[in-house]
């Protein structure tokens, strides 16, 4: 295990992650936001790791309205979330003992960082990454993400949320407009606190940025962010940036060094307390849980009588517990308040828990993702009576299912966006999340478009790749209809028998099958390997229904997607069946 998880603490109406240790410098983690958040969570947890590991208690928390803190409208502002960090530097201290503080900020997090400082008389420091020192520039920087990330989608303009929908994360019109009027200035500071700005190569605003802060006097010292563009790429496929999370160490080591103060106080207060977040119709705790307590979740349960399955839900790729685009907390939330419990977590080397020793740092699509599921059905069926049901997307709709179908522990499956139903251990695991989510029909009408086109003229489009997925499509087409009857003599006769022996598997439980697809999604071709291309060998599974999300992309990224899941998932947990499979007299 790379470290243990960090201690969920109270902070404010929500709660925070706190790493404790030994120094009276403390430090205060401002994350950025959305898609840029869901890429770099990881990359600060083990930042903060580090700066432990060097004595320094550390803070990570989260802004009103995003991740898992409570939507607070009043305090989804600029002001807000600014009194937010401050708030959250006061409450390490009250923690730890500690007496000065060094904000570490990213994106949108840095101008969090920088204007909570402003007029703290016990500022030691600031950590920048790519520093946010213009509103407008940011929120422009914003809008050509989503943009791009719209076409990699294959979204139309038209599903777009307006001018506050970026990549399925929807920011309050307040908050967009006072964003954009952030000016970051060194004028307002009483002190000049030792700074390490973390800037992108070739953008001069930043460079600009730390140039206008040396002029003014301050300590600065510059680091170029390398590996930024692969770190923000997507969840799935980033990669962390060493040699930034090693400058950062050496900076917080050259600058403030190791403290002398204990930090026994702190550990005892964070250990004892059980923060719990409650609303008039649910609450919602954060748990840690599996071998070690090595795993991080959190239990949404509702006031009041509990009805249906406990719904368990799992990681989708590297995104972190809260799904794309913050889905899994605004379902858990819909479906706490109609009565129904669900847990939300992080299986090993995911967000908020660390990897486990021994084990490859690629976990997806591999049988130890299985474990963790498992840990967490367990820790479902322990705390709460009656039945656990597994909802996973993409891979985690992987996971869901073979979990389900060999842990008789588990009572339902929901398999969103299932790329793979058995995994080829030949098969290149970044090559299948990156094309696997666009069917055949899909690459010949890119292939077909003007666009593309001009495109490949451009060198924009790396055709081998493309003319590579276009002739596995047309190879796996053959081999699904030659299967049936090859049997084991074939690769693809092999994964069948291994599928549909699943399936059989989970029918002679006579558990809820549910699968879930949108309507123009690799996930399709995948239901046709194994049960022919108009899906009928499904009508061999009495307990399998199937539903399809229009004028969807694979990740659920426009908010009529995800409406249609939780309206789903609301289906599923009020079934009839489930009245049979909960005791009258069960545990509340």
């Amino acid at each position: 295990m790379d470290h243990p998880p960090a201690l969920p603490v109270s902070f404010g109406t929500g709660f925070a992650f706190y790493h404790p240790a030994n120094s009276d410098i403390g430090y205060v983690f401002c994350s950025s936001w959305g898609y840029d958040e869901m890429c770099s969570r990881k990359f600060l947890r083990l930042v903060a790791h580090d700066l432990a590991d060097q004595g320094a208690p550390v803070l990570r928390f989260d802004y009103p309205g995003t991740i898992n803190m409570p939507d607070e409208p009043d305090r989804m502002t600029l002001q807000g979330w600014v009194e937010t960090a401050s708030a959250a530097a006061d409450r390490l201290k009250e923690l730890s003992g500690c007496t000065q503080i060094v904000f570490v900020g990213v994106g949108i997090g840095s101008a969090i960082a920088f204007l909570a400082a402003e007029k703290r008389p016990d500022i030691a420091g600031l950590v920048l990454g790519a520093p946010a020192a213009s509103g407008r520039r940011y929120m422009r920087e914003l809008q050509i993400q989503a943009l791009v990330s719209d076409e990699n989608l294959g979204l139309a303009l038209q599903d777009k949320k307006g001018d506050t929908g970026f990549t399925g994360y929807s920011m309050p019109g307040q908050l967009s407009s006072t964003l954009k009027s952030i000016k970051l200035s060194p004028e307002q500071f009483q002190t000049k606190p030792q700074c390490l700005i973390v800037y992108r190569e070739g953008n001069d605003a930043e460079t600009s940025f730390a140039e206008t802060l040396a002029n003014a006097g301050w300590p600065i010292e510059c680091a170029p962010f390398t590996g930024y563009l692969k770190l923000l790429a997507t969840p799935t496929t980033s990669v962390l940036p060493r040699a930034v999370m090693s400058r950062i160490s050496e900076f917080a080591s050259s600058r403030f060094g190791a403290g002398n103060m204990n930090a026994t106080k702190g550990l005892s207060m964070a250990v004892a307390e059980t923060p719990v977040v409650s609303t008039e119709s649910f609450t919602e705790e954060p748990v840690l849980f599996g071998p070690d307590n090595r795993m991080f979740g959190v239990v949404c349960e509702p006031i009041g009588n509990r009805r249906g399955p406990v719904m368990v839900f799992l990681n989708t790729g590297y995104c972190h517990h809260i799904g794309w685009g913050r889905i899994y907390v605004r379902a858990a939330r819909h479906l706490a308040n109609l009565g129904i419990a669900s847990l939300r977590f992080d299986m090993a080397g995911i967000g908020e828990s660390p990897s486990v020793t021994g084990r490859a740092e690629q976990v997806l699509y591999t049988d130890d993702q299985f474990e963790d599921a498992e840990a967490a059905v367990d820790y479902v069926k322990q705390r709460f009576t009656g039945p656990a049901y597994l909802i996973g997307r993409c891979s985690g709709a992987y996971v869901a299912f073979h979990t389900a179908a060999r842990n008789p522990n588990v009572d339902g499956v929901m398999m969103i966006n299932q790329l793979r139903m058995i995994w080829d251990p030949g098969e290149d695991i970044f090559d299948a999340l990156n094309f696997g989510a666009r069917p055949l029909e899909e690459y010949k009408r890119r292939a077909l478009s003007l666009t593309t086109f001009k495109r490949l003229l451009r060198g924009q489009v790396d055709w081998r790749k493309a003319a590579s997925h276009i002739v596995n499509h047309g190879r796996d087409r053959l081999a699904r209809k030659a299967s049936p009857y090859l049997g084991r003599y074939t690769r693809m006769g092999r994964f069948r028998i291994a599928c549909h022996n699943q399936f059989r598997a989970m029918a002679a439980r006579n558990i809820p099958v549910a699968l879930l697809n949108c309507e123009h999604d690799g996930s399709l071709d995948e239901l046709a390997k194994y049960f022919g291309g108009d899906l009928s060998g499904l009508l061999a599974f009495p307990n399998v229904t199937r539903k399809v999300i229009p004028d969807a992309d694979h990740n659920l990224t426009t908010e009529a997607a995800q409406k249609f899941l939780i309206d789903r998932l609301v289906a599923v947990a009020e079934d009839p069946y489930w009245r049979s499979k909960i005791p009258a007299n069960r545990a509340l």
